[in-house]
């Protein structure tokens, strides 16, 4: 068997093997010394490349969920404060114990409002992450065809 073809049966098996159970990437860089012998540094390289490109991913995210707290969380906060402050101006004489009532029930109204829009959210990003993993699923599977069509 000629170099070339062994190379890409060995990296259409690495293709098939995160098909069926997708790895972390230091895992897949570990094998690329075996799968190519005269790659040299390029293990390294890629895994140096992969952790500088997951480190910016999660400054990226931290600052994106941060700013989703900032004016997302603000949003039904203000609403359940406009709402409080509509029944405080409606009601002329309040006593403790129904202010204590009516703030209870303004606490409970945000943690339903800040459950609702979170559970939004989630599915939003829920549905982002699967189509981002079949595209991937896609590619991987363009290239295994392409690996096993050029054997």
């Amino acid at each position: 068997m000629n170099p070339g073809a062994d190379r890409r049966r060995r990296l259409a098996e690495l293709v098939e093997r995160e098909l069926g159970a997708p790895r972390p990437f230091e895992e897949v860089a570990d094998e690329i010394p075996r799968l190519l012998p005269d790659a040299g540094e390029a293990a390294e390289v890629l895994r140096a490349l992969a952790k500088a490109d997951r480190a910016r991913f999660w400054l990226r995210a931290e600052r994106r969920w941060t700013r989703r707290l900032g004016w997302r969380l603000v949003r039904p906060l203000m609403a359940v404060s406009l709402a409080g402050a509509v029944v405080a101006v409606a009601q002329r004489a309040l006593d403790a114990t129904a202010a204590y009532l009516l703030y209870l029930a303004g606490v409970a109204a945000l943690y339903v409002a800040l459950q609702l829009y979170l559970s939004r959210w989630s599915a939003a990003t829920e549905r982002r992450l699967a189509e981002i993993e079949r595209a991937h699923r896609e590619e991987m599977a363009r290239l295994l065809e392409r690996l096993r069509v050029t054997r």
